[in-house]
């Protein structure tokens, strides 16, 4: 099983609800093939990051990209219709996914090398956004900083 596999099978088993789903655009793909083919691209553009385990076993991964003010409002509108919609100049990251345990501070960091000073996500089914230097690091918490 590849990586790609394995974060497929993992969104699909956070969201079983997805194989209801048909690609519209394409419809002779299954919902895995098409979650495929989607975190493929988004390795291709860097938005698909993974950590392995010393075995290369994947552990962690995140789903990426940066956008602009109108494309998040496409997302707030239609999330389906909007994953493949990115803007390289974007001021914003939009976390599409995250999965792995530390995978909270691992996509704070990845969101942090972006340069980007804000981030936005799904929550409880509304956009919800944050100013990248109000999230405090994981070592600051531990340490009580």
């Amino acid at each position: 099983m590849t990586h790609i596999e394995w974060l497929v099978g993992k969104i699909l088993e956070f969201d079983p609800n997805l194989w209801l789903v048909s690609v519209t655009d394409h419809p002779d793909m299954t919902i895995d093939q098409w979650l495929e083919l989607r975190l493929k691209w988004g390795v291709e553009k860097g938005f698909v990051w993974f950590e392995f385990d010393r075995h290369n076993v994947p552990q962690k991964a995140v789903c990426m990209r940066p956008v602009s003010e109108e494309i998040l409002e496409e997302i707030s509108l239609d999330y389906t219709g909007s994953v493949w919609d990115y803007d390289s100049d974007g001021q914003i990251v939009f976390i599409d996914f995250r999965y792995g345990p530390g995978s909270i501070p691992f996509v704070w960091d990845l969101c942090r090398l972006t340069g980007r000073k804000e981030v936005a996500y799904h929550h409880h089914q509304r956009i919800k956004r944050v100013k990248l230097d109000k999230v405090p690091r994981v070592a600051e918490l531990l340490k009580g900083a």
